[in-house]
């Protein structure tokens, strides 16, 4: 049985570094061309849940499926607390 538990620290994965891991689920979005991926890997033991950073490697087979949806125009503004908000172009059309 496999013990889940969530990962909230930065760089909480560093342990498991030269560790094999399988990849579960992969999902999130990408907008103004930069992706922004949670990842549920497991080793022999957990399962880990975690953003997807740069330089993260496959070692053998990763399948993975990007869908594009044309009508949807994904971008990323500030708020007014200098907050990253996700923005998509049809909330221009309401």
């Amino acid at each position: 049985m496999l013990q889940r538990r969530i990962i909230l620290q930065r760089n909480a994965l560093n342990g498991l570094k030269n560790k094999p891991l399988e990849l579960f689920s992969l999902i999130g979005i990408i907008a103004d061309g930069k992706p922004h991926l949670h990842a549920v890997v497991s080793d022999c033991e957990r399962a880990y849940a975690e953003h997807l950073e740069e330089g993260c490697r496959t070692l053998y087979l990763a399948e993975i499926v990007v869908l594009e949806v044309k009508s949807v125009d994904l971008t990323r503004i500030r708020d007014e607390r200098n907050i990253l908000k996700l923005k998509s172009g049809l909330e221009d059309r309401a």
